[in-house]
């Protein structure tokens, strides 16, 4: 992993400190006091560090991957979340299945759903290990974001694989049939209904 051979990712998320700039614009680093109160920058790392060129560069590469190699199948791990509504803005997703068509791919999805406390424990455990703020907010949206993209794409011809990730070791996850995945959707739009209602009235 990276991050054990990274002195920059140690920098900020182990050994932890603040840039300070001296009146030349130079730069330093000053690592923090052991002994006083303890900042995590993780997140500060994952946000200003590694995302804002992370994620251009690693598309830009991947075409460039893929025009220079031609690979008969490509596997590329998307969210279903911004897709509650199919307009391209909204949706990168729509953009991206055009783009593959364009270079003659046969287009596929693959749908994982895990229970909200699953997928809540491995967001919070990756929280830690890389720093990626975790919210469930979105656990929903994706659930049924998924279902939209199939009512569109299903309805065209296009295959989809529902995988229930039940997390078991030493098991491959179990496929979901489209109307199991239905019932988990509807499931999952009552949890979230009452968890709202519970926070507010909490608050």
């Amino acid at each position: 992993d990276v991050r054990e051979v990274s002195d920059v990712w140690k920098r900020y998320a182990q050994h932890r400190g603040t840039w300070e700039t001296s009146g030349n614009g130079e730069r330093t680093w000053k690592p923090q006091d052991p002994s006083g109160k303890m900042a995590c920058l993780l997140k500060d790392y994952f946000n200003e560090v590694a995302k804002p060129g992370l994620k251009t560069n690693l598309r830009k590469l991947m075409f460039e991957w893929i025009a220079k190699y031609d690979p008969p199948t490509v596997l590329l791990p998307e969210t279903a979340v911004p897709c509650v509504f199919l307009i391209r803005k909204l949706c990168p997703i729509l953009n991206l299945i055009k783009t593959f068509q364009n270079l003659n791919y046969k287009v596929k999805f693959v749908v994982v759903y895990a229970p909200r406390s699953q997928v809540k424990q491995s967001g919070r455990n990756r929280a830690v290990a890389e720093g990626k703020p975790y919210s469930s907010s979105s656990y929903t949206l994706a659930l049924y974001a998924a279902k939209i993209l199939y009512k569109k794409y299903g309805k065209m011809g296009y295959e989809f694989i529902f995988v229930d990730n039940t997390y078991k070791k030493n098991q491959l996850p179990q496929e979901m049939t489209w109307t199991q995945y239905k019932i988990v959707v509807s499931q999952g739009m009552k949890d979230e209904i009452v968890l709202r209602l519970q926070g507010a009235r909490r608050s």
